[in-house]
């Protein structure tokens, strides 16, 4: 069952994390955890090892959580349009992975479906 997959929600700003989990919630997902820091996602990625999904604003990416994802597959990452280093990122991992902000919660949901099946 989709909706009980694990999520991991990563920005440093709290209220785009409440926005996040907001939205998840309002399409029936439960199991849901926070991240504010790069270091609570490596943490998160190294001890979840059953399938999981992982939205990361772009702020925290590093090369360690970025090779965690590509293997993985199942992340979205989200920055504001227009940005360089999103751009060479999308490049590289493929562009079904990156959303630009603002979006709406079906952009997200159908998003987040794409990737997963």
């Amino acid at each position: 069952m989709i909706n009980s997959l694990p999520i991991l929600v990563a920005s440093e700003n709290e209220d785009f994390r409440s926005f996040l989990r907001s939205q998840l919630e309002k399409n029936g997902f439960f199991h849901i955890f926070e991240a504010e820091t790069s270091s609570q996602v490596e943490e998160f990625l190294n001890v979840q090892k059953e399938k999981s999904f992982t939205l990361l604003h772009h702020t925290l990416m590093n090369r360690s959580i970025v090779d965690n994802l590509y293997e993985r597959k199942e992340f979205i990452i989200i920055a504001p349009k227009d940005n360089d280093d999103l751009t060479i990122w999308s490049a590289q991992l493929g562009v079904k992975h990156f959303m630009s902000f603002p979006f709406s919660s079906t952009r997200l949901m159908d998003k987040m479906n794409e990737i997963l099946h």
